[in-house]
C-alpha cells in the first residue's frame, strides 16, 4: 500500500487525489477512516467517561458503529455527489470519489497527539480550568471540521474536473434537498396533528 497517499492528502492534496485516481488504493481510506474516528473517539471519551473501567467496551462500540454509519453515508453522498457532478458536465467516477472522500478524513489524526496534550495539560494542571480545556478542544475540532471540509470540495472539484463554484454546488445541493425534503415531511406532520385535534 502507497502510505505516501495520506501524507500527500494532508500537503499536497491535488497530487494525492491524482494518484487517488491512477491507484484506486481501495483498503487505506478504510484504515484511514478506522484511525481518525479512533482517534476523535478515544479524546471525545475522555471528556465524558472519566474512571469508566468499561471504556474500551464503550469506545469499541462507539466506533464501530461510528465507521459503519461513516461507510454508509459517504458511499450515499458519493452517489448523490455524482450524480450532481455529471449534470453540471463534470467526468469522474463515483469510486474514486467514495475513495478520496475517506482519505478526507486523515486531519482527524491530530486529535490523538492534541488529545494527550490537553490531557497533559489538565493532570498537571497547567491549565486548572477544564472549561478552558474543553474549549480548546472543540476549537481544534472546528479547524479540523473547515480543513475535512475543504479536501472533500477539493476532492469533488479534482475528481469531476469542476470549478470551484460548481463544486461547492454540488457538494452542498444535497443537503439542501435533505433540508428541504425534511421541513416538507415536518409541515405535513404539523398541519396532520392540527387536523386532527381541531
Amino acid at each position: 500500500m502507497n502510505y505516501e497517499i495520506i501524507y500527500d492528502f494532508l500537503t499536497q492534496p491535488k497530487i494525492a487525489i491524482a494518484k487517488i485516481k491512477a491507484e484506486r488504493p481501495w483498503l487505506l481510506p478504510f484504515l484511514v477512516v478506522t484511525f481518525a474516528f479512533f482517534t476523535q473517539s478515544l479524546s471525545v471519551l475522555q471528556f465524558y467517561i472519566k474512571g469508566e473501567r468499561n471504556i474500551l467496551f464503550f469506545l469499541g462500540t462507539f466506533l464501530l458503529l461510528r465507521i459503519f454509519l461513516i461507510v454508509i453515508i459517504l458511499f450515499l453522498l458519493s452517489a448523490f455527489f455524482h450524480s450532481f457532478a455529471q449534470l453540471l458536465g463534470g467526468q469522474g467516477r463515483t469510486e474514486e470519489l467514495f475513495l478520496s472522500l475517506g482519505f478526507s478524513f486523515s486531519p482527524l489524526f491530530f486529535l490523538l497527539p492534541a488529545g494527550i496534550f490537553l490531557h497533559f495539560l489538565e493532570v498537571t494542571q497547567l491549565i486548572s480550568k477544564i472549561w478552558l480545556i474543553f474549549f480548546l478542544y472543540n476549537f481544534l475540532n472546528f479547524l479540523l471540521f473547515f480543513w475535512i471540509l475543504y479536501l472533500q470540495i477539493l476532492s469533488i472539484k479534482e475528481i469531476y474536473s469542476l470549478s470551484v463554484g460548481q463544486a461547492i454546488w454540488v457538494y452542498f445541493l444535497p443537503f439542501f434537498i435533505f433540508l428541504a425534503i425534511g421541513l416538507i415531511l415536518v409541515t405535513i406532520l404539523i398541519f396532520s396533528i392540527v387536523f386532527l385535534f381541531r
